[in-house]
């Protein structure tokens, strides 16, 4: 299980990294910033229909039921195709100033400038004419002229004009109006800009809306559905919603008006001949009776009348369907049939599947509408609608024969029976069947005639009543706040975004620089023993002198360095922090009271050749016996200088070996700062000479493979007394390397959170 120290140990890394990590959210928020700034927000507008329920709605009620004469029962996915089609939509566009959309340029945003616009453009429809939309780049330059530009990125203007004057582009012709009704609002409005209006095509008004159009039931179960879509400006996409779910409602009324209107006429011709029969039966029967002074009928006949009375109003039922049906097979025979105008008459469309099909058939032929707008009537688009509706057509004629076969059938077997029944009373007297048979035709009439009437008056209720039992619940109101771009979604993404960026950036940098970076770590990469930790001092010059105190401690400790000994200091590649690290020695031995020189051996890169004296002149023995050796900070100094030749020539035991035992009887400790192990030779004799050798290496810098340079020489040139010394350890740590973070270190107790705070980032960030 991990203590605390070895989480935070762990975590050292990520805390270290916190500048990055910082950084990277700190770009993230800009850039996000900079998004939500110069991406043009969305605004979503919302609109819900209630549509009636025949068995559980409004007119439902006994009231309303048969307002409605042919009402099928809904279906809602039914209706949302019906409130996605062309037919609809092109009715709502009707109602909204769509047709130009007026827009201000801006240096990273367009704005559109929908109600708002300084100016209006008027459109001759007379002699224009576009097949697709058309944009004019417009400069105001003063408040009587502006240029207009037929491309966007043009420099010449095509056109110069005046207010309220026509101009004529590519199949249009217009004139651009000031709006003095928005100007008189805005009196410092500055009309001087560079604009755009764009004049938009019916076909590709159709084509956008219906792709953003979202139509959905709330449930399957409910009757209601939503109506949805998302614009740059909020009053745009609330004013178009309203539009479809009022153009809805609208057409829903004047389809069903229709229908009555041309169910009533129907009925009223029927009428009118009834009434004349009827009229025609009563003077008969009257006369009749008059003539022969009779009152009364025979009470045995009833029966037989009210049988023959049934079996002649079902006759007269069955003319009416079949010359429905004629009707209607007429209608769809003519070539300039309209199936929006087409109105069920009686029960003979009272079928669900005919319903369905009309529904198809008027949709296809709107479909056939739209295309011919873009296609020739060859093309083959509008030949596959062609063909469907020619199906539709063939399947209704058929559908329309077979139910015509059945009635003259049936009233070939009423005709049948009618006939039959009439014999029953040739028994009779002949004045008593004459008066049978007046008053069987009066009976008759007059019950056909009841029935037309009732039939009247349903139909003229439901003309009347111009109620439509749809209703919009709840309109579009025009949004505040944008759908899309969400700030919050967006600011919390790039977060995210930049934490697994930056937090994977730093994983993987530590996975890449394999590199000791504690005691525990350098010893399992090396078989030498680490004599000591020199914690980072880049920041904290102040605590220089106790950790060189500490790394002389160690050596002293652990016997390494006795009388007039000499310790070379040296590592495999430069920057590892081996010169400094002589000099700390050096000076905190000086402190202890003890004689120190240090000599510096690379002779290879020194820049110090004019002082005097160097090791390059002692060695080449230019210099005199007995060394002036200048002195800083109480550590006696031998510069390098810049040897002539080969420094390999010099650095021999017979050369500065004689020097090193002359100058153990005149210093307690000789410390050599040779050149890095990786670099040159050099440096093999220099520890062969040394009595102990301190080997550096920079933690976090120090590549793993370099980390095993010593191994290998200590083994290729049998070297001995060679000790490890990792530099630039984190500060979280005890003088002997190992992690402790900063909670046993020694500091005052904080008197306030503040104090506490900047210790820890005083300890882990540096």
């Amino acid at each position: 299980m991990l203590d605390p120290q070895s989480i935070k140990k762990q975590m050292l890394p990520y805390i270290k990294g916190l500048p990055v990590i910082i950084t990277a959210v700190a770009l993230a928020l800009f850039f996000s910033t900079r998004y939500l700034r110069y991406t043009t927000p969305l605004f979503e507008s919302t609109a819900k229909l209630k549509l009636d329920d025949h068995d559980l709605g409004f007119g439902a009620s006994n009231l309303y039921r048969d307002f409605d004469v042919f009402t099928q029962s809904n279906h809602i996915q039914t209706e949302v195709e019906v409130l996605r089609s062309a037919a609809v939509l092109d009715q709502a566009l009707e109602l909204v100033p769509f047709g130009i959309s007026y827009f201000r340029k801006g240096q990273l945003h367009d704005q559109e400038l929908y109600g708002d616009s300084p100016f209006l453009v008027k459109i001759d429809s007379s002699v224009s004419f576009l097949d697709k939309s058309q944009t004019l780049q417009i400069r105001v330059i003063s408040n009587e002229k502006f240029e207009v530009r037929l491309a966007e990125n043009q420099s010449m203007p095509d056109l110069e004009g005046r207010f309220d004057e026509w101009l004529v582009a590519p199949g249009l012709r217009f004139q651009l109006q000031r709006n003095e009704a928005f100007l008189a609002t805005r009196k410092n409005y500055h009309l001087l800009d560079d604009y755009y209006f764009t004049v938009h095509s019916k076909a590709s008004l159709l084509r956008h809306f219906s792709d953003q159009l979202d139509v959905v039931p709330v449930d399957k179960d409910i009757a209601v559905v939503q109506l949805s879509i998302r614009e740059a400006v909020p009053q745009k996409a609330a004013d178009f919603v309203n539009a479809v779910a009022e153009t809805y409602v609208n057409d829903y009324v004047q389809v069903r008006s229709d229908a009555a209107n041309r169910t009533t006429g129907f009925i009223d011709k029927q009428l009118a001949e009834t009434a004349k029969k009827l009229e025609n039966a009563e003077y008969a029967l009257e006369h009749y009776r008059l003539q022969n002074k009779i009152i009364n009928t025979r009470q045995e006949t009833e029966t037989g009348l009210r049988k023959l009375a049934q079996l002649k109003l079902q006759l007269v039922n069955l003319e009416m369907r079949e010359a429905a049906l004629d009707s209607l097979n007429q209608y769809l025979d003519q070539e300039d049939r309209e199936i929006g105008q087409l109105a069920p008459q009686f029960d003979a469309f009272g079928d669900l599947l005919f319903t369905e099909l009309m529904k198809k058939l008027k949709r296809l032929e709107d479909e056939k509408k739209d295309l011919s707008l873009r296609y020739t009537n060859d093309h083959e688009f509008i030949t596959v609608v062609d063909d469907k509706i020619t199906d539709i057509l063939n399947y209704l004629r058929e559908g329309i024969a077979n139910s015509l076969r059945d009635i003259r059938f049936q009233r070939s077997e009423i005709e049948k029976t009618i006939a039959i029944a009439s014999t029953e009373f040739d028994d009779l007297p002949t004045k008593e069947k004459e008066l049978i048979v007046l008053e069987r035709e009066f009976q008759l009439q007059q019950n056909l005639y009841r029935f037309l009437s009732e039939k009247r008056s349903e139909a003229s209720i439901a003309t009347a009543a111009n109620l439509s039992f749809h209703r919009i619940i709840e309109p579009a109101l025009a949004s505040e706040k944008p759908v899309t771009p969400v700030g919050a979604l967006i600011y919390g993404v790039s977060v995210f975004l930049s934490l697994l960026v930056s937090i994977g950036f730093i994983a993987l940098r530590q996975a890449l620089r394999q590199s000791p970076k504690s005691r525990e770590s350098l010893e399992r990469l090396s078989a030498l023993s680490v004599l000591g930790i020199v914690r980072d001092l880049s920041k904290q010059a102040n605590e220089a002198e106790e950790e060189f105190a500490q790394l002389a401690a160690s050596l002293r400790f652990r016997g390494r360095v006795e009388q007039s000994a000499v310790v070379a200091v040296t590592s495999s590649v430069n920057g590892e922090g081996k010169t400094s690290i002589a000099q700390g020695l050096a000076e905190a031995y000086t402190r202890e009271g003890k004689k120190v020189l240090l000599v510096d051996c690379n002779l290879r890169q020194s820049t110090e050749k004019a002082l005097y004296p160097n090791l390059a002149q002692v060695l080449l023995e230019t210099a005199q016996a007995e060394l002036p050796i200048s002195i800083k900070n109480g550590v006696h100094r031998l510069p390098a200088g810049l040897a002539e030749g080969s420094p390999l020539t010099l650095l021999t035991e017979d050369r500065l070996g004689s020097w090193l035992q002359q100058w153990r009887s005149e210093f307690d400790l000789i410390l050599l700062d040779t050149p890095a192990t990786v670099s040159v030779p050099d440096t093999i004799g220099l520890m062969r000479m040394a009595d102990t050798t301190l080997y550096v290496l920079r933690a976090g810098k120090t590549p793993s493979s370099v980390a095993m340079q010593p191994d290998l020489l200590c083994e290729e040139y049998a070297l001995e007394n060679v000790h490890l010394v990792l530099n630039g350890v984190h500060r979280a740590t005890s003088y002997n390397g190992r992690f402790v973070s900063s909670s046993y270190r020694v500091h005052r107790p904080f008197a306030t959170w503040r104090g506490q705070l900047g210790h820890y980032l005083n300890t882990y960030l540096r």
